[in-house]
């Protein structure tokens, strides 16, 4: 067992408390509050996302080619390269997006509904995520999408938490969202070269 999948293995567990938790419980819990228009509100964003996110995300689809060709030319650097590319360009719009979902719940927080408010935020975040995940799983190999969705949900429980229990500025949580991104952007690259060059091998 490599350690990719020990750490995937050891992540799936909490993870899925957080999906529920982020989900189901969060969204009672709020309108149990009253806040029938936050749990509303976050529904319609995080269905209106899943279609915003999929355009979004889709300009960086255009280096998968010259990084298959590269990898097709046994050309490592190249595949590399552009696969850094598509990667760096992911991180950015998932960064922008789930940091941006999470300051706008926690900013209209009181100390009574902190907890939920930021537990209903990884749900309207991370939902269309999971979503989009699932869709492409039909079509195919999607390791790279699955990799950066788990590693999108576990930054944006660490950023959670630095919110609730820390003081730290829109420019702070970016950067401890994209830094944990960055490490699946590394993790990714030398599987996604042995991937490549199995499948070659094979063929």
């Amino acid at each position: 067992m490599s350690a990719v999948e020990k750490v995937a293995i050891a992540l799936a567990v909490p993870l899925a408390v957080l999906n529920l938790l982020g989900g189901f419980v969060s969204g009672i819990w709020l309108l149990f509050l009253g806040k029938w228009g936050v749990v509303v509100g976050g529904l319609l964003v995080s269905f209106l996302a899943t279609k915003v996110l999929a355009i979004a995300l889709a300009p960086g689809l255009l280096f998968g080619a010259p990084a298959m060709a590269a990898a097709n030319r046994g050309k490592k650097a190249a595949l590399y390269f552009f696969a850094s590319l598509s990667g760096l360009y992911t991180i950015a719009i998932l960064t922008i997006w789930c940091v941006g979902v999470l300051l706008y719940f926690s900013g209209i927080s009181t100390d009574k509904t902190a907890i939920p408010l930021v537990l209903w935020s990884y749900g309207v975040a991370t939902a269309p995520l999971t979503y989009m995940v699932q869709q492409e799983s039909r079509g195919g190999d999607n390791f790279a999408s699955v990799l950066y969705t788990v590693a999108a949900q576990f930054a944006f429980t660490v950023t959670a938490l630095a919110v609730l229990f820390g003081t730290i500025d829109v420019v702070t949580a970016g950067e401890v969202f994209a830094g944990i991104m960055l490490v699946a952007l590394v993790v990714q690259l030398p599987l996604l070269s042995r991937s490549i060059a199995s499948r070659r091998a094979g063929g």
